[in-house]
């Protein structure tokens, strides 16, 4: 019995996972994109960083008309039940 070893290419690989990229880009050609890590606080900031501070007034008036709208949703639901129910009566 004769074995093929010799016959076919065995791929080879060259290097560690963990390589510096520039190591990987002069044997293989490729470049990776270097990226910076941010902490989630961070990253949180940059995109805040856009909108202006509100003032502790604006963010009340913002929380009143969120309960404002609930308010309405919960009442026109209500009538809805309401309804409902007398015709089932």
């Amino acid at each position: 019995m004769r074995s093929n070893l010799g016959s076919s290419p065995i791929p080879q690989w060259h290097g560690s996972l963990f390589e510096p990229p520039f190591q990987l880009e002069q044997r293989t050609g490729v470049t990776m994109a270097e990226t910076t890590k941010l902490s989630v606080e961070k990253a949180l900031e940059k995109l805040r960083g856009g909108d202006p501070p509100k003032s502790k007034n604006a963010r009340l008036d913002e929380k009143i008309d969120a309960l404002d709208e609930e308010m309405k949703r919960m009442r026109v639901q209500r009538l809805r039940l309401e309804r409902h129910q007398r015709k089932r009566d």
